[in-house]
C-alpha cells in the first residue's frame, strides 16, 4: 500500500507535481500549468536543441537530484527500482534538508507552484514526503505519451536503445500511477494536451481540487502547444 500523507503539518501550499517519463510532454504539461497560475521557478533550466520551447523546471533541483541519484547507485537513465530500504539511508537523510531549503529558494511563498523533474518518478515518495513536512500539499499531474514515440525521442536525443527506453518509460509511469493513487491526481496523454487543453485544464482543476489564478490569452497557448512539439509520431496500433 502507498503511505498515506502526513497531515501532522499544516498545509499552506500546493504543488502541482508535473510525473511522467522524459520526452512524454512534461515539459509542455508544464508551461500550461504555469499559463494557469503555478509559479515557476526561479532558475530554469535554459532551453537547448532538444527542448527548444523550454524545460520548466528548476536548474538548482535536477543538479541536487542528480546528486542524489548518484549517491544511492542509480541516475536518471536507470530503470531499476532504488533499493528497498534506500529512503532510510545516510544519503536520503542527507539530502532531505538540502532539498527542502532549495524548494524554499526556488520558489518563496507562492501559493501555487509547479514542480517538474521526470526524475522524481524515480523517488516520488521521498519527495512527497519532504512536500508534506514543508506544509506543501502535492497535486499529482501525470502525463503518459505512446512508448514508441518516446523511445524514438530518446534514441535520436541520448542514443538509447529501443528496449531500454521501453524499460525507462514502464519504471516511470508504473511508479508515478502506483505511488499517487491516494491523493487527488490526473492522468492526462500527450496526444490530449496537444488537442484540447482548455478541456484539460478545466478537468485538472476538478481533480485535483485546485483554482486556476490565470486565465491565459488562446493565443499565445495555442503558439506554445504548437503540433511542432509532436515530432516523434506513432499509431495506438502500433
Amino acid at each position: 500500500m502507498a503511505k498515506k500523507p502526513d497531515r501532522s503539518v499544516a498545509v499552506l501550499r500546493t504543488a502541482i507535481l508535473v510525473l511522467g517519463m522524459h520526452r512524454s510532454g512534461t515539459s509542455a504539461l508544464a508551461r500550461l500549468v504555469n499559463f494557469l497560475g503555478a509559479a515557476l521557478p526561479r532558475h530554469l533550466i535554459p532551453a537547448n536543441s532538444s527542448n527548444p520551447r523550454g524545460h520548466w523546471e528548476s536548474k538548482p533541483l535536477v543538479d541536487l537530484h542528480d546528486e542524489l541519484l548518484a549517491a544511492i547507485d542509480s541516475s536518471w537513465d536507470d530503470w531499476r527500482a532504488p533499493a528497498v530500504r534506500w529512503k532510510e539511508s545516510d544519503a536520503a537523510s542527507r539530502f532531505a534538508g538540502r532539498l527542502r531549503l532549495v524548494i524554499d529558494e526556488e520558489y518563496g511563498n507562492a501559493p501555487l507552484i509547479v514542480l517538474k523533474d521526470p526524475r522524481i518518478c524515480r523517488t516520488l515518495p521521498y519527495w512527497m514526503s519532504i512536500l508534506e513536512k514543508s506544509g506543501v500539499r502535492t497535486a499529482p499531474l501525470i502525463i503518459v505519451r505512446n512508448p514508441l514515440e518516446v523511445a524514438e525521442s530518446l534514441r535520436e536525443r541520448d542514443g538509447i536503445s529501443f528496449e531500454k527506453a521501453m524499460l525507462l518509460w514502464l519504471r516511470h509511469n508504473l511508479d508515478a500511477e502506483y505511488e499517487t493513487r491516494h491523493l487527488q491526481r490526473n492522468i492526462v496523454t500527450f496526444d490530449a494536451l496537444l488537442e484540447d487543453w482548455k478541456l484539460l485544464a478545466v478537468q485538472s482543476a476538478s481533480r485535483l481540487g485546485v483554482t486556476w489564478t490565470r486565465q491565459p490569452p488562446m493565443q499565445d497557448v495555442r503558439e506554445f502547444l504548437d503540433s511542432e512539439l509532436h515530432n516523434h509520431r506513432a499509431t495506438q496500433a502500433e
